[in-house]
């Protein structure tokens, strides 16, 4: 589980530590737009998929930036661009085409 290690993340992260093994707290680098804008590539590639149950991810995702709600969205861009950074280093490069790279599952808000 990652939490924003900015405004009250670090508190968050202190308190649920506890009960919550394995918490990792990440440094957001850039805003929401900006984040947004890293990962949509992955998007527009096919290099991620959804499962069925993210209606309410999907609909931010389509809606953003001029929805109602972003959180989801950042939440998920935030996670992609964690996991691209560990475990995608190549950026793609050598990665099975046909393959994406994450499946979203259960993303809840």
């Amino acid at each position: 589980m990652l939490i924003e290690d900015s405004a009250n993340g670090p508190a968050v992260c202190q308190l649920l530590q506890r009960q919550i093994p394995g918490l990792i707290a990440v440094r957001s680098c850039g805003g929401k737009l900006s984040r947004a804008h890293a990962v949509a590539p992955l998007l527009e590639a096919g290099q991620l998929a959804f499962c069925s149950g993210n209606d309410a991810l999907q609909s931010e995702l389509l809606g953003f930036p001029h929805g109602a709600h972003d959180n989801l969205v950042d939440a998920f861009c935030q996670g992609v661009i964690w996991l691209q950074n560990r475990h995608w280093p190549a950026g793609g490069r050598g990665a099975p085409s046909s393959r994406p790279m994450l499946f979203v599952c259960h993303l809840q808000g």
